[in-house]
């Protein structure tokens, strides 16, 4: 849990820069990671194998009924006002300004449209969030209450985690992005070069294009 926290600190770089100034000060190499949020992907990994123990623990029947009916009112609860908070406030925490925001200007686009959409995918996210929470918080109280067994309980988790990635994941992948095989290599036609090298048998060249 310590180490999920403190990686989730350091990936936010200048915006916590006191914590990773402390870092990059007092321990070796840690100056070779120009880019901090690479280390988000540690924190979520840690977090994964986290939950992954307390099923495991819980379906081995090593904790209590209260104790997960405690757990899901706190941690849940308290997880659940936090994604509620951060969709109400959002506008108020950040000036959604980007770095490159005077690149996109040149470029023609409109910074408070960019803005705009900034501030929809936080409170986006935050709504996601909140409904994962409220949803994963239920499963356990079913199981709690003996109303799902251990199996259905953890196919309702690998449910409800593949639908969460899958939402993230559409932002930058959909299905026109992939194309056959065929299509693939139609978008290279070989030009006068690629010709003339394919009709060399001799291997060891070196080719200047």
């Amino acid at each position: 849990a310590m180490g999920m926290l403190v990686t989730a600190l350091l990936s936010m770089g200048v915006n916590f820069e006191p914590f990773s100034r402390l870092f990059y000060n007092a321990f070796p190499y840690y100056d070779t990671i120009t880019h901090p949020a690479d280390l988000l992907s540690i924190a979520v990994l840690l977090g994964a194998i986290l939950g992954t123990l307390a099923l495991s623990e819980i379906m081995r029947g090593r904790v209590s009924k209260r104790t997960i009916l405690f757990g899901v009112t706190a941690g849940g609860g308290l997880l659940a006002v936090g994604t509620l908070l951060i969709w109400v406030f959002a506008p108020q925490l950040s000036d959604f300004a980007g770095a490159n925001d005077s690149m996109f200007a040149t470029m023609g686009y409109s910074l408070d449209a960019l803005k705009e959409d900034r501030l929809a995918v936080m409170q986006n996210d935050a709504v996601r969030s909140l409904v994962a929470v409220l949803l994963g918080s239920l499963i356990l109280v079913l199981y709690a209450s003996r109303k799902i067994t251990g199996v259905v309980m953890a196919a309702l988790y690998a449910i409800l985690i593949l639908i969460d990635v899958s939402t993230v994941d559409a932002r930058y992948i959909e299905a026109n992005d992939f194309i056959g095989k065929s299509n693939y290599k139609q978008m290279f036609s070989a030009d006068e070069h690629d010709v003339e090298i394919s009709n060399d048998d001799n291997l060891h060249f070196r080719v200047h294009d």
